[in-house]
């Protein structure tokens, strides 16, 4: 994918709970995205054509927050974050959604059980990593205001705990009059791509990651 669209991907090896908890991860994540920017000439890279931060599941939260976090951040003002690439996100936590969100996020409920990611594996994975629920830096549903943010290329699963989550961040975000596209893969669950790489709508996930890529790119410009 690197090699088809010519890009130079950085890849960022955060530290994880529960060895090292809420914020080390994000922060580590943040200082990467800081260091890239910084060190573009260096890498060879131009961010006029496009400077996308992305990342599935856990990353996905990560990546948006990062995102949230580079629209405000003066350090970016030369060369801002220009799109998400956001797979499978989780963007609140079930004990801080606001009242009014609480009926458009029953996938939890309805896939709790799976399979291959069940509600309480999140849970535990949450109660891991010890971030106060309400915090916007794990839940970026929570920010003030999504108006500005960069464009995002959002996919998600029909059998996925996190489906809601992610239909309610396009839904979110494209109320603040941000670009948003989005892919839905029904009838299958969590990271199914990781698990059955072979079968037609893997391979589907493949192909419209590499489209929503050139989608964000041309955005870039």
């Amino acid at each position: 994918m690197s090699v088809e669209l010519q890009i130079v991907v950085v890849n960022v090896e955060y530290r994880l709970a529960p060895e090292h908890q809420f914020p080390t991860g994000l922060n580590d994540s943040y200082a990467a995205l800081q260091w890239t920017a910084g060190m573009a000439s260096s890498l060879r890279i131009s961010l006029q054509k496009g400077f996308i931060v992305g990342g599935d599941s856990a990353g996905a939260n990560l990546a948006t927050v990062c995102a949230m976090l580079a629209r405000d951040d003066p350090f970016f003002t030369g060369h801002p974050v220009t799109g998400q690439l956001v797979r499978q996100p989780s963007v609140i936590h079930p004990d801080a959604c606001p009242e009014k969100y609480k009926s458009e996020l029953c996938s939890m409920e309805e896939f709790k059980d799976g399979p291959l990611l069940t509600r309480d594996i999140l849970m535990q994975c949450r109660a891991l990593l010890k971030a106060p629920p309400d915090d916007p830096r794990i839940s970026p549903l929570l920010f003030r205001s999504h108006a500005g943010v960069a464009p995002a290329f959002i996919t998600y699963n029909g059998r996925d705990p996190l489906r809601d989550d992610a239909r309610l961040w396009a839904k979110v975000l494209s109320e603040a009059g941000v670009k948003v596209k989005t892919e839905c893969y029904p009838g299958v669950p969590h990271g199914f791509y990781y698990s059955f790489p072979m079968i037609s709508l893997a391979r589907r996930v493949d192909q419209d990651t590499r489209e929503g890529l050139r989608w964000l790119l041309a955005g870039a410009h």
